[in-house]
């Protein structure tokens, strides 16, 4: 699919008329352009906004994701939203929240799409082996009170040849792969709903959550380089498991195997390549 159609505009009243949650996006702040939904929602955040305000955009100028990557964010296809967390569960799970966030993406696009997704560790849900959504979650302490901004956005009605030229071969969109263009309002009500629903399940028994990764988690067995962040240095390996705190288990060596035993590498931040 070469031409999408544009998505209907985007609208407060239609996503609040759809949306089940007790929280989520109940504060709801759109914009037709800004700079960052993640940059807005901190500073909402540092103004007292309440737990679950929600900014989202129609267009973002300086969008960015992790390791300073910028996120190509034009007008009228996609969704860059931004969801102000300050109810946070127990210290030990706060690596959980990108982890959550990928799997609550991955529900409510497969209820939409009817097609299978995945994640991939750490901060990206993949379709049809490629990036259709990413996730940036951003921790800030104003006075004695701090708050976590979870940010995600996600490739919708974008043709991939309005994509830039380097992301044309590992990115997609939701209309590439069906051949069908999505209401970003139902998409951004589902995505709130699946994504308050894993939150509540952080705060109580998370290991249910682990699992589901686990298993919906395709960098797990793959045979990976990971670029660490510090010190800025590359390991490859054997993606064996996840640890409690959500940290990926790898297995060193370019011939590494799951197979027998063999010393893990934990890591807990870094960019990682599927290498084969």
């Amino acid at each position: 699919m070469n031409q999408a159609i544009p998505s209907p505009t985007l609208s407060i009243n239609q996503i609040q008329d759809q949306l089940t949650t007790r929280s989520f996006g109940r504060t709801l702040h759109l914009f037709s352009s800004l700079t960052s939904t993640n940059t807005v929602a901190l500073t909402l955040a540092e103004s007292g906004a309440p737990h679950g305000t929600v900014v989202l955009a129609d267009r973002q100028t300086a969008g960015r994701g992790r390791m300073g990557r910028s996120w190509h964010s034009p007008p009228g296809r996609n969704i860059y939203c931004s969801v102000l967390i300050t109810d946070f569960p127990s210290p030990d799970r706060l690596p959980w929240i990108p982890l959550a966030t990928g799997l609550a993406l991955v529900q409510a696009l497969e209820s939409e799409t009817k097609r299978s997704l995945s994640v991939k560790w750490p901060n990206d849900v993949l379709l049809s082996q490629k990036k259709v959504a990413g996730i940036l979650c951003e921790r800030s302490v104003c006075s004695s009170s701090s708050f976590l901004v979870v940010g995600y956005g996600v490739n919708v009605n974008i043709a991939p040849s309005e994509l830039p030229v380097e992301l044309q071969q590992t990115a997609t969109s939701l209309f590439h792969e069906t051949g069908q263009y999505f209401d970003r309002n139902v998409l951004i009500a589902r995505t709130l709903a699946t994504l308050e629903r894993q939150f509540d399940r952080l705060l109580g028994d998370f290991e249910t959550i682990r699992q589901e990764y686990l298993q919906r988690c395709s960098t797990i067995g793959q045979h990976v380089q990971v670029q660490l962040m510090p010190p800025h240095s590359a390991v490859e390996g054997v993606a064996a498991g996840l640890s409690q705190d959500g940290a990926l288990q790898l297995i060193l060596g370019p011939n590494a195997s799951t197979a027998g035993k063999a010393t893990t590498f934990e890591i807990r931040a870094g960019e990682v390549v599927h290498i084969r």
